[in-house]
C-alpha cells in the first residue's frame, strides 16, 4: 500500500516539474540566442580580441547545453527538413545542392526529443533552365 502511494507521489512530483523544466529550457534558449547574437556581431565587427572572446563563450555554452541535452539546430549545408527547419526564404546563390540550407538566420533547439523551436533558414531553390522555361511558354 505504501509503495503504491510513494509511486503516485513521485509521479505527481514529475508532473509538477514539467512546466518548471519547460520554463528553464526556454530561458536557456533565450540566453543561447543572446550569446549567439553577440558572437555573430563580434565576428562581423572584425575586432579580433572581441571575436575570440565571444567565440570562446559561444563554444563553451553550446558544449554545456549539448551535454545537458539541449541540442542546437543549425544545419547549414544539409537538406531542408520541415520538422526541424522553418523556411524564411529561398536563394539561388551558394555551393550547395538544391533543397539544401544555405544560411541559418536563427538556430532552433531540441530538448528530450521535443522541438522547442525550429531553425529559421534560407534554402537553395531549384535553378530554372531558361530554354525549358521558354519552351513551356
Amino acid at each position: 500500500m505504501y509503495a503504491i502511494l510513494e509511486e503516485q507521489q513521485e509521479a505527481d512530483q514529475e508532473e509538477t516539474k514539467k512546466p518548471e523544466m519547460e520554463q528553464l529550457v526556454r530561458a536557456l534558449i533565450v540566453a543561447a540566442d543572446l550569446i549567439e547574437d553577440f558572437y555573430l556581431y563580434a565576428v562581423k565587427s572584425e575586432e579580433l580580441q572581441l571575436a575570440d572572446q565571444a567565440g570562446l563563450m559561444w563554444r563553451t555554452l553550446a558544449k554545456e547545453l549539448t551535454n545537458a541535452g539541449l541540442c542546437r539546430i543549425a544545419d547549414e549545408n544539409t537538406p531542408f527538413q520541415a520538422q526541424l527547419n522553418h523556411m524564411e526564404g529561398v536563394t539561388d546563390i551558394g555551393d550547395v545542392p538544391e533543397g539544401f540550407i544555405t544560411n541559418v538566420l536563427r538556430s532552433g533547439y531540441i530538448y528530450q526529443s521535443i522541438v522547442y523551436r525550429k531553425s529559421s533558414v534560407i534554402v537553395k531553390k531549384a535553378e530554372v533552365n531558361t530554354n525549358e522555361q521558354n519552351y513551356r511558354n
